[in-house]
């Protein structure tokens, strides 16, 4: 008899804290329920309701696959609340149709809740965020755009640069090699003053090709991602005189245009960053694959405060991070003040990749 009357003792006293919290939950705008160890629904308040266009009584007491479509619930529901029960916090976006409002997106958090034996209980909190996922789907198309345009205004500037300026200046240093070899009687002083004016022709037509290549580079179509980045940083170190050390290993043998062109683009922003800001000479790059392609950006300097750059004019930083999300990818920046900087950019290799990993 003692045994009964503390499971009934028990048994009122998880109704009554279940009641506090459909009476502290009713009044919310996110749609919240809870549902037990068999996944039926003990508690749906007003907002959950709502949503739905059903009545408690449509609800509470009923089996979530009768409640929701069986197929969303065996597919994704499930396995949830199974990792809840668990013990874990779980968090997920799923897009759900509902009969009165249509498909909507929804950020879904779930709970556990402990009862005398364990987790007996989850909180279900939904929060309708299709609205704000419409305005970023509209603000990522708009990045696309203005990227795409950026690539191709790129691509005409890189033209005209190798095609027309290289081209004059290429001329303009063979004309004045030819006006030394046909005026062999001119003054040792003009000579050596053409000379010089020759060599400085060449440094800037070398500097010319070398802004084409940033700005637009055609390698990356035949050579691939880490030939490219290869060539990039050992042209770049020479130019701006400093030493960087490139390695790359187990890479697709092929990889998407867009996202060996996002990559390239973060390399150049965090070389040509580094090299102005950390006041270091020596940089360390690294492009790898596992399940993602990561590069990262390392150099030992002054570092910098993250969040003072975001507030700031750090738009080197925005423009990565956009170029990233429009292929799936990340990107994060570990710095601090005196302790150097890394940059790391990944995207999943189902992505990234064309065909089978090169060996």
């Amino acid at each position: 008899m003692l045994g009964v009357s503390l499971d009934i003792t028990e048994r009122k006293l998880a109704e009554e804290k279940l009641r506090e919290y459909e009476k502290a939950i009713e009044g919310s705008e996110e749609m919240i329920a809870v549902v037990d160890r068999e996944y039926c629904y003990l508690i749906a308040n007003r907002k959950f309701l709502s949503q739905g266009d059903m009545t408690k009584e449509q609800v509470v007491g009923h089996l979530v696959p009768e409640v929701l479509n069986k197929g969303v619930f065996e597919a994704i529901v499930r396995e949830k609340l199974d990792e809840c029960f668990r013990g874990k916090v779980v968090r997920y976006e799923m897009r759900y149709t509902y009969p009165a409002l249509g498909e909507r997106d929804l950020l879904i958090s779930n709970f556990p809740i402990e009862g005398p034996g364990g987790v007996d209980r989850v909180a279900c909190i939904l929060q309708d965020i299709t609205e704000r996922k419409r305005a970023e789907e509209a603000l990522s198309c708009m990045n696309r755009r203005v990227i795409e345009a950026e690539e191709r205004e790129r691509n005409r500037i890189a033209k005209d640069l190798h095609e027309d300026v290289g081209q004059r200046l290429a001329l303009l240093a063979i004309g004045i090699e030819q006006l030394k070899n046909d005026h062999p009687n001119r003054t040792v002083e003009l000579l050596d003053r053409m000379d010089a004016v020759w060599k400085q022709t060449l440094e800037i037509l070398t500097d010319v090709k070398a802004s084409a290549h940033e700005l637009y580079s055609p390698r990356l179509e035949y050579l691939g991602i880490a030939a490219v980045m290869r060539i990039f940083c050992e042209e770049f170190g020479e130019r701006k005189k400093v030493e960087i050390d490139f390695r790359s290993r187990g890479l697709p043998s092929l990889m998407q245009p867009e996202v060996s062109i996002c990559l390239f683009r973060v390399l150049q922003e965090a070389l040509h960053n580094g090299v102005k800001h950390s006041g270091v000479e020596k940089f360390r790059v690294q492009l790898w694959a596992d399940d993602e392609i990561h590069l990262t950006v390392s150099d030992p300097g002054s570092g910098f405060d993250l969040e003072a750059a975001r507030r700031g004019r750090g738009l080197g930083l925005i423009r990565m991070e956009q170029r990233l999300r429009l292929v799936n990818g990340t990107f994060s920046v570990d710095s601090q003040p005196e302790k150097g900087t890394t940059v790391h950019a990944s995207v999943p290799l189902r992505s990234a990749s064309v065909m089978r990993a090169a060996g």
